[in-house]
C-alpha cells in the first residue's frame, strides 16, 4: 500500500505541476495569489477529502469525492494537452499565438471531461446472437461486468439497469466482476436497489477490485442478497453450464498463473454435453483454454476498452482481447467495456455497457 501511495502521488503531482508550469508562462492570471490558492486547493481535494471525509455529511462526501475524480480526469487531458501545447509554441516559434492556444487547451480539456462524464452516464445495449444444437430452447442472459459500485454518484446507471431489466425478461443476470469499488457500505445499498428489483436468478464472479476493496465482506454482502458466486465452480441453468473463475489480485506474472491454475481447477465440471459458457474476469486464455477444450462461450470485462482515450492503445498491448467479439473454431468470446469506471467517471470511446446475449437452437 505504502508503495501505491508513493507511485500515485509522485504521477499525481508530475500530472498537476507540468500544465501549471507551461500555462502559466503564457497566461499571467495563474500567477495571481487567488489564482495559485485555487489550483492548490483543486489538487489538495483528493487528499484532504480522504482525510475528512467521515465528518462529512454523506451529500457532501459524495460532492467532494466527484469533485475528486472530475479533478484527476480534467488534470490529465490537461497535462497531454500542454505537451502538445509546448511543442506546437517551439515548433510555431509564434509568440502572439501563445495565448490564445493555452486558453484552447484549458477549454479542450474542460470539454472533454464534460462529455466523458456524460457518455459515462449513457448505457449502451449490446446484443449478441448464438445457436447450438446443444440448446433445446431459447436463452436470454444479461452479463454486467465492472459496476464499481462505491462513493462515486456521478450516475446513477445501476438505478437505470433497474428500471429496465425487467423488461428485458433475461433468463439469468451474470456480474463479471469489480461488482464493488469502495465504501462497501455505501455500494452494498446500491446493490441492494437492484437485486430486489430483479427476477431473474444474479450470479457472479470476482474482480480484483473485491480483493482490494475487501473479498471477505464482499462476499458477505453479495451472499446477503442472494447472489450466487462462482469461485472456481459452476452453476446448471438447465442445457447451460456456467463455469466461473476467481480472479487474483495483482497484475504480476505471478496473478497471471495463480488464474491458470484455477481454471485448470474448473475443468473436471466442464459438459461437453452442455453450452459450456466460462466466466472470467479478465480476458486471459481463450486459445490456451476456451479454444483448446471447445467450450462455446467465454465471458470477460476488466479492459474497460481503455475507459478514457488514449488509454485504448495502452490496454491493448496488455489486452490483446481488449473489446467487443472473438471467435475461432466453436468458441466465442465476448469482452465488456464494463458498466461503471475506475477512476475519473469518464468514459471515452468506451460505451457504459450491458450485454445481452441471445441463444438459440440450432447448428451453428
Amino acid at each position: 500500500m505504502l508503495k501505491f501511495i508513493i507511485i500515485f502521488t509522485l504521477i499525481y503531482s508530475i500530472l498537476n505541476l507540468t500544465p501549471f508550469l507551461i500555462l502559466s508562462r503564457n497566461l499571467t492570471f495563474l500567477k495571481k495569489k487567488i489564482s495559485t490558492f485555487i489550483i492548490t486547493l483543486l489538487i489538495s481535494l483528493p487528499f484532504i477529502t480522504k482525510i475528512i471525509e467521515n465528518k462529512l455529511p454523506p451529500q457532501l462526501k459524495h460532492l467532494f469525492w466527484l469533485l475528486s475524480y472530475l479533478w484527476l480526469g480534467f488534470i490529465f487531458y490537461l497535462f497531454l494537452s500542454s505537451i502538445i501545447l509546448l511543442f506546437t509554441i517551439y515548433i510555431l516559434k509564434n509568440n502572439k499565438i501563445k495565448k490564445y492556444l493555452s486558453y484552447t487547451v484549458i477549454f479542450f480539456s474542460l470539454s472533454i471531461t464534460f462529455l466523458g462524464y456524460l457518455n459515462a452516464q449513457k448505457v449502451v445495449y449490446t446484443k449478441y446472437n448464438f445457436t447450438s444444437n446443444k440448446l433445446r430452447k431459447n436463452y436470454k442472459l444479461v452479463f454486467i461486468s465492472d459496476v464499481h459500485l462505491g462513493i462515486i454518484p456521478s450516475y446513477n446507471i445501476l438505478e437505470f439497469i433497474n428500471k429496465n431489466i425487467n423488461q428485458i425478461n433475461p433468463d439469468l443476470v451474470i456480474l463479471g466482476g469489480d461488482i464493488f469499488n469502495d465504501h462497501l457500505s455505501i455500494a452494498e445499498k446500491k446493490l441492494a436497489k437492484f437485486t430486489s428489483n430483479c427476477k431473474a436468478p444474479i450470479i457472479a464472479i470476482m474482480g480484483n477490485h473485491e480483493h482490494y476493496v475487501d473479498f471477505e465482506k464482499s462476499m458477505e454482502i453479495l451472499k446477503k442478497y442472494k447472489v450466487k458466486v462462482l469461485l472456481n465452480s459452476n452453476y446448471k441453468l438447465e442445457d447451460i453450464n456456467l463455469l466461473g473463475v476467481d480472479d487474483p489480485a495483482g497484475h504480476s506474472a505471478g496473478a497471471k498463473m495463480d488464474f491458470f491454475r484455477n481454471l485448470k481447477k474448473i475443468l473436471p465440471l466442464v459438459n461437453p454435453q452442455k453450452y459450456n459458457i466460462l466466466l472470467t474476469h479478465r480476458p486471459w486464455y481463450f486459445k490456451e483454454f476456451s479454444v483448446k477444450h471447445n467450450l462455446d462461450l467465454q465471458l470477460a470485462g476488466h479492459t474497460h476498452k481503455g475507459q478514457i482515450y488514449p488509454f485504448y492503445h495502452l490496454v491493448k498491448l496488455v489486452y490483446p482481447y481488449i473489446y467487443g467479439h472473438y471467435q475461432q473454431n466453436v468458441s466465442n468470446l465476448i469482452v465488456s467495456s464494463g458498466l461503471g469506471t475506475w477512476g475519473p467517471p469518464l468514459k471515452m470511446f468506451s460505451p457504459a455497457e450491458v450485454v445481452i446475449i441471445n441463444l438459440t437452437p440450432g447448428n451453428a
